[in-house]
């Protein structure tokens, strides 16, 4: 009798989940007990970005993308952008555009209706090939010349850089100060926030090139102050545009379609007169 009570005391225990905690403690049965979404449970190391997300402010969400795409702008070298029928201003003026993001920033909000984000998002993802950043290109493009349209200019005509710049009505609207002397001129608009500059007097839009007056010419590379904050260049070079972009630690020619690094001999070299030369200078904020 001993030996079966013994016996009848040990099939009672295990129907109750087996082995026990010990004297004094109530057996667990994972199965009955545990809920089945509290298993398994999570490494304290992987909970951790959870408990510490809602502690960050909301202002902050977009940082990580916004630092991933200037990272990826970084070591990423400038790409040209093809020519679609005279659009060589436009090019010029858009690669200065896709080195500035508080630029881009003015124009979505200012016209939210030209794709420029996407078209800044292709043109630094190594995964977007130039024919697959031309289709985007081309899109953008016409969005720019809808906006051109208000002053019935037509794709293919002749556009005057500081125009499509500044231009209120027809042109992006962007802030744009008229220099007569490159050097103390700049220097003074630079003191008050300033940023781009121009050293020709405007045309009338969809005219054929800037209006001159006198001995008022486009500027030298050598008579810019503060060259090292200098952050985009458009040159005149007889009847097209061609851009220059600080990408860093040098500049690039972006002629088009064409990208290709440039000396600081170079740059010295571009020399202004009343038909070549440096039409509108982007400083970095």
């Amino acid at each position: 009798m001993p030996m079966l009570a013994a016996l009848l005391g040990a099939l009672a225990l295990t129907a109750c989940g087996g082995h026990g905690d010990g004297p004094g403690h109530a057996s667990s049965a994972p199965a009955p007990l545990a809920p089945s979404h509290q298993a398994p449970q999570m490494h304290p190391l992987s909970q951790a970005p959870q408990r510490l997300q809602p502690r960050r402010p909301a202002t902050q969400a977009h940082r990580p993308a916004d630092a991933a795409r200037a990272a990826t702008a970084a070591r990423t070298a400038p790409r040209g952008l093809r020519n679609h029928c005279a659009s060589c201003a436009v090019a010029a003026l858009t690669q200065l555009l896709l080195h500035d993001a508080t630029l881009r920033a003015q124009i979505a909000i200012t016209h939210p209706d030209i794709p420029l984000d996407a078209l800044a998002s292709a043109y630094v993802s190594p995964t977007v090939d130039d024919h697959a950043l031309d289709h985007v290109y081309e899109r953008y493009l016409e969005s720019v010349y809808a906006l051109l349209g208000r002053c019935g200019i037509e794709p293919g005509a002749m556009l005057d850089v500081t125009d499509l710049w500044s231009h209120q009505r027809c042109g992006l609207g962007l802030p744009l100060e008229t220099v007569h002397d490159s050097g103390s001129g700049i220097t003074s608009g630079l003191a008050r926030g300033q940023r781009a500059f121009s050293f020709a007097l405007p045309a009338a839009i969809g005219g054929h090139g800037p209006a001159h007056h006198g001995d008022e010419a486009y500027a030298s590379f050598v008579e810019l102050p503060e060259p090292q904050r200098l952050l985009g260049l458009i040159c005149q070079t007889g009847g097209h545009f061609v851009a220059y972009v600080h990408r860093g630690d040098g500049w690039w020619r972006l002629n088009d379609s064409v990208a290709s690094r440039v000396s600081r001999q170079q740059l010295e070299a571009i020399a202004g007169s009343t038909h070549r030369g440096i039409e509108l200078a982007l400083y970095a904020p």
